[in-house]
């Protein structure tokens, strides 16, 4: 199960004297050789359940991340890494979807969410949660999650959700999807559900003011592009904090 960890590990131990960044590339250019020479059909990202597809969509409206079609991504799965991975993620089930090509030909495969432990995908990054309680709301957190923001100060996570209705014609059934997205605040080790301007001030209020202005002079943001807006506004608070802590 490990031994493409080790071997890799014991190949890129060859590397140090090179710039981080191009360790990045080649411990990536080393697990790409190792999967082709070992076949991706004899790895562990082979470990998922062949993929069906069971709603009928239409016009273009569909229950995945950004598009219908499979995108390049990396994922980490079971603790060991994939790279250039073709994938979708399905925001309905919560489930990610891989095409796997091998010599036979294609294999869609669903991947089991109790291995998957984070993945990039059109450039976003997502990790998995895992049954932790939110301070302002009776649910747990739970499942996959896209990294808005990430700091030492404190984390923003978006919930990529899609919610469906079944819509039934003379001649067939189709579904029909609409986001119904939710965001969390992870500060000091406790989750917040972060629903309005006010779930903010709550956990922030040494920077009311500067919630409030945000808000105020970026209406036309928050209507066009809300992840925008809570990335800059995620970015403004962690710069402050860390301005009155040098203070202090």
């Amino acid at each position: 199960m490990y031994i493409k960890y080790f071997i890799l590990s014991f190949l890129f131990s060859f590397s140090i004297s090179i710039t981080n960044s191009q360790n990045t590339t080649r411990l990536k250019n080393n697990y790409l050789w190792f999967d082709k020479q070992v076949g991706i059909e004899n790895t562990g990202l082979f470990n998922g359940l062949r993929y069906e597809e069971e709603f009928r969509m239409e016009n273009d409206n569909h229950k995945f991340y950004k598009t219908l079609e499979f995108l390049n991504g990396d994922i980490i799965y079971d603790r060991q890494p994939y790279y250039d991975i073709q994938m979708k993620y399905d925001l309905f089930e919560d489930q990610i979807i891989v095409n796997l090509i091998t010599k036979s030909g294609n294999n869609i495969l669903k991947l089991l969410n109790s291995k998957i432990n984070s993945f990039t995908i059109n450039g976003s990054e997502f990790i998995k949660l895992s049954n932790s309680s939110i301070i302002n709301s009776n649910e747990m957190i739970s499942g996959i999650f896209e990294t808005l923001f990430n700091s030492t100060d404190f984390s923003l996570y978006k919930k990529n959700k899609k919610k469906a209705k079944k819509n039934i014609t003379k001649k067939y059934i189709y579904y029909t999807f609409k986001e119904d997205n939710q965001y969390y605040c992870y500060l000091r080790k406790n989750y917040y559900l972060i629903k309005s301007k006010k779930d903010w001030i709550k956990i922030f209020p040494n920077q009311k003011k500067e919630i409030q202005t945000s808000y105020n002079k970026n209406k036309l943001l928050i209507q066009s592009d809300y992840d925008i807006f809570l990335k800059q506004l995620s970015l403004k608070l962690s710069n402050s904090i860390a301005y009155n802590t040098s203070l202090n």
